[in-house]
């Protein structure tokens, strides 16, 4: 049985400038070429299996709106099918609640299947925003609370 943890280890009012460098890399790995979120307004929690590092999450409040949004997501490879990305999803959720905001957004490609049905177990539903701000070819997420 595999010890999973995972843990807030940044937030806009304690940073954490290792726990920020881990999340630099982790993103420069899973994401190669993507330009870096400003995370200085943002909660990263970092997942460790046995000890290891095996992924991060953020979320930050969307400006001028008491919503979440589910920034970055990254579980390496060899961590995958544990569970990881659903805990993550749950864990911004409970925080973003937590927090007192109405509710959640992300997006995802449209080829990126385990992510669009973690979403969606998680009672999320596919919304058009206004302004699509990763692009129109991205499926964008919303969940009220």
């Amino acid at each position: 049985m595999k010890h999973i943890t995972i843990e807030l280890k940044h937030t806009p009012t304690e940073p954490s400038p290792m726990y920020l460098g881990i999340a630099v890399g982790l993103n420069s790995f899973h994401f190669p070429g993507c330009t870096l979120p400003a995370w200085d307004r943002s909660y990263i929690w970092i997942c460790k299996v046995d000890g290891k590092i095996a992924g991060f999450a953020t979320l930050r409040q969307v400006w001028g709106e008491k919503y979440g949004y589910l920034e970055r997501v990254a579980v390496l490879k060899e961590f995958r099918g544990n569970g990881i990305q659903k805990s993550f999803i749950d864990i911004r959720m409970r925080y973003a609640k937590r927090l007192g905001w109405k509710g959640v957004l992300t997006y995802t490609t449209a080829d990126n299947y385990p992510s669009i049905n973690s979403l969606m177990h998680r009672g999320f539903s596919i919304y058009s925003p206004e302004y699509a701000w990763s692009g129109r070819e991205m499926l964008y997420f919303k969940k009220e609370f």
